[in-house]
């Protein structure tokens, strides 16, 4: 990678940290919590489900893209994209398998991370801060992968799906929902991509 694309891809990486975080966000979601009556010393993770779902359909839509991958508990998912954590809590809650979920956000890792904990998820759900066009896995290294609204906002989608194959296994379950033009038809705004 030359010189000149590293430093526009550091650029862009900035951008989206920027954009997405926000400084306090785990503070505001433990009150939010706190308010709405959680048991924080038991927290379950459908008490976070209204914080959880970044994309449309919210926990309905998650569980229903779940619902059609046949996961079983011997297996390692990928969660690309994973913001907060919500999706890879909700699979190693109710499929019993181990988790990965990435995102470029810090910010939404740290979260993601004591979510788990609060949650007691720790041991099947991980986190870390990394970039779905260059992820530090080994070849061949998931059972499955899923990502939900994440390819609306990388614009290397070649970069991504190349990526994707090379860390899942032969084979592989691979469930993308995101927002996709279909037809010729005028694209109405706004949009969750679209910057004006």
């Amino acid at each position: 990678m030359s010189f000149f694309w590293r430093k526009r891809v550091k650029k862009t990486e900035n951008a989206v940290i920027d954009h997405y975080g926000h400084g306090n966000l785990l503070t505001r979601i433990l009150a939010g919590l706190e308010a709405s009556g959680a048991d924080l010393d038991n927290l379950q993770p459908e008490d976070l489900s209204p914080v959880d779902e970044f994309h449309l359909g919210g926990r309905i839509a998650t569980q229903y893209a779940v619902s059609k991958m046949s996961l079983g508990q011997n297996q390692h998912v990928l969660d690309i994209g994973c913001g907060i954590g919500g999706t890879a809590r909700y699979i190693a809650s109710e499929v019993g398998c181990k988790v990965t979920g990435i995102d470029l956000t810090p910010e939404y890792i740290q979260v993601a991370k004591k979510l788990a904990e609060l949650t007691k998820l720790s041991r099947l759900a991980n986190y870390q801060t990394a970039n779905a066009l260059d992820m530090s896995f080994k070849k061949r290294t998931f059972d499955a992968a899923i990502t939900l609204h994440v390819a609306m906002n990388i614009a290397d989608r070649s970069g991504l799906y190349s990526e994707i194959a090379r860390v899942l296994k032969p084979g592989a379950t691979f469930c993308v929902y995101d927002v996709m033009k279909k037809n010729d038809e005028p694209i109405t705004y706004p949009m969750p991509w679209a910057q004006t």
